[in-house]
């Protein structure tokens, strides 16, 4: 039984693997390439809340915004710990 379903779960996952390879689509008509861009990959800063008065960027956050959070969440992960 276990042969069985392991020759059905490699076949199962080979055909996943294959099925993309021959997807086609009909292109589109638009005359170029579609260029995908991802900026927070590159040199382009990640804001939170961007154009806000609360604005925040990411990966420097302050000490106020981690301790303004801890505080409110310190009954929960005090009972947490206890648990």
């Amino acid at each position: 039984m276990k042969k069985m379903f392991s020759l059905i779960t490699c076949a199962v996952i080979i055909f996943c693997a294959v099925v993309p390879a021959f997807a086609q689509s009909g292109g589109c008509a638009c005359g170029f390439s579609p260029i995908i861009y991802v900026g927070p990959l590159g040199c382009t800063p990640i804001a939170r809340d961007a154009g806000r008065e609360d604005e925040q960027t990411l990966w420097k956050i302050d000490t106020r915004f981690l301790l303004s959070n801890f505080k409110a969440e310190l009954a929960e992960i005090k009972r947490a710990l206890l648990i």
